[in-house]
């Protein structure tokens, strides 16, 4: 009986963490201008209908973290 205890507390504390775990992502990507092939430095990446975004650093890279879901990005 008292093992089913333990058993059943462990579970407890286990499984909403496992629930939580992976549910956001990560976007990086670098822009660039498409005739010279620059970086495009200080360009602004967002998320199309949501408030995230980023911005480039100096070598172009930009990164968005937390994203649950995405299905456009737009740079600026």
């Amino acid at each position: 009986m008292q093992r089913k205890r333990i058993v059943s507390l462990v579970l407890a504390m286990v499984i909403p963490t496992l629930l939580m775990a992976g549910t956001t992502g990560k976007i990086k990507g670098k822009v660039i201008d498409r005739e010279t092939k620059e970086a495009l430095v200080g360009a602004t990446v967002s998320i199309e209908g949501s408030t995230m975004g980023a911005a480039a650093d100096v070598e172009g890279d930009y990164t968005i973290v937390n994203v649950v879901c995405a299905h456009s990005i737009r740079a600026s």
